[in-house]
């Protein structure tokens, strides 16, 4: 008996569900250990008579929540699949050759949509494509498979975002100029200040920081499980939409 049902995308959204979970309780372990140690030294890209203050850590972010973000943005990515070969069956048709189509252009869209969803109802085409899943349309979701394309052929990249809601103590008897730019690598180190080589500075600081996307120019910087659980929510309201309307 063919499967109309859409137990296929709904079974790899649970699964990714699971993996977000996974992924946030092994960041949550990282963040809460992890020391961290704030450094005075020469600026890197200016004269000797400017220093700056970079925060350092001795552990990088674990490559197994690297892996297992990868894995998450998958099956998410997957789901979207599966919910195209199930309407092709719902339509009568075998699921060979279908796949949800995602492409860089609308115009590039539009003629590479057609293959991948020719199986479908001519309604269901229509639905998918008013998703405009291509950049310059749904960005947001054309992202899902940007990120889904990188992990195929290489790890995500990811950097630690240093939250500016500063607690503690500082001063400094010279005025400090704070970078705009509080992402990066932790192990290489996170430029914060920048003040005159002269300058007395103390501080007693408490910073947090979360791990954030390095990746694709809209989600670069955004904390990595809030990305994950926007798209989660995103495919299955795609899917729930689909199944009031199509089964």
């Amino acid at each position: 008996m063919k499967n109309t049902s859409l137990r296929s995308p709904k079974a790899k959204l649970e699964r990714a569900k699971n993996l977000i979970k996974e992924a946030d309780a092994s960041l949550s372990t990282y963040t809460n250990s992890v020391h961290l140690s704030l450094n005075r030294g020469s600026h890197p890209n200016a004269s000797g008579d400017d220093h700056v203050i970079i925060l350092k850590a001795e552990e990088d972010i674990p490559d197994m929540v690297v892996s297992i973000a990868g894995d998450a943005v998958h099956n998410i990515r997957s789901a979207l699949d599966h919910l195209a070969c199930c309407l092709a069956v719902k339509n009568g048709k075998t699921m060979s050759g279908v796949s949800f189509p995602f492409d860089e252009t609308q115009s590039a869209f539009e003629h590479s949509s057609i293959n991948k969803i020719q199986k479908l109802s001519v309604e269901a085409q229509n639905k998918i494509k008013s998703l405009k899943p291509y950049g310059g349309g749904n960005n947001f979701l054309y992202s899902l498979s940007q990120l889904d394309n990188r992990d195929k052929h290489r790890a995500l990249l990811l950097a630690c975002l240093v939250h500016q809601n500063i607690q503690g103590d500082f001063s400094c008897d010279h005025p400090i100029q704070v970078s705009t730019n509080w992402v990066g690598s932790l192990h290489d180190g996170i430029h914060l200040f920048t003040f005159p080589k002269s300058a007395v500075f103390t501080q007693n600081l408490k910073l947090t920081f979360s791990v954030a996307l390095n990746e694709v120019d809209i989600l670069m910087g955004k904390p990595l499980v809030d990305v994950l659980n926007e798209f989660l929510k995103l495919v299955e309201n795609i899917i729930f939409d689909f199944e009031k309307e199509f089964f």
